[in-house]
């Protein structure tokens, strides 16, 4: 009880969400990949924010060792995302967090090999970004996944200046291990 009287109500919320969506993420996760989409289009309790981070979590670890679960994942999130209420979030949120989940469905697709299916991702991902808040790590971030496409298209010189736009985005946000993360992926 003593521990509330520091936090307050918003972050007590917060935190219940994503305790939440850490337990609608362990209904889900046993599911086939048919049946998840079904329920979570269909119950309004896993339109939730924290189910989305969940979900995007979920994908980024299964993308390196089962990328087809990681794109099933993912699709999940964006099924979310668009349901996220906007009444109560706002609107240029609900399309950040859909542009994101889009690039990070492009990303899946770029680490399982499917090239097409990656860069038709990351062009909606940069088409609902348009709406959003403008946030600029938001955008590095984006910027960074592409980067990673390109470079695996063989597009260098392309990824490289994509990145160097990615770090001055980050310095812009003041966000110094993001500018590392950047620094390390414009050496490999």
């Amino acid at each position: 009880v003593r521990a509330r009287a520091f936090v307050s109500e918003e972050e007590q919320r917060l935190a219940m969400e994503k305790l939440r969506g850490w337990a609608q993420w362990a209904l889900l996760g046993p599911m086939s990949p048919l049946a998840r989409p079904i329920l979570v289009e269909s119950d309004p309790r896993f339109h939730t924010l924290g189910l989305y981070d969940r979900l995007l979590e979920a994908s980024r670890w299964y993308s390196r060792t089962e990328p087809a679960e990681a794109v099933d994942i993912v699709r999940l999130a964006i099924l979310v995302a668009e349901r996220l209420d906007p009444a109560m979030i706002g609107q240029k949120r609900v399309a950040d967090l859909t542009a994101a989940a889009w690039a990070e469905l492009g990303n899946a697709r770029r680490i399982g090999g499917d090239f097409e299916g990656a860069a038709k991702a990351l062009n909606e991902a940069w088409r609902i970004q348009e709406a959003g808040t403008g946030d600029p790590a938001q955008e590095a971030r984006l910027l960074s996944l592409d980067a990673s496409y390109t470079k695996d298209i063989g597009e260098f010189e392309m990824a490289e200046s994509t990145l160097e736009e990615a770090l001055r985005l980050y310095q812009k946000a003041d966000d110094i291990h993001q500018q590392g993360r950047t620094l390390f992926q414009m050496g490999d």
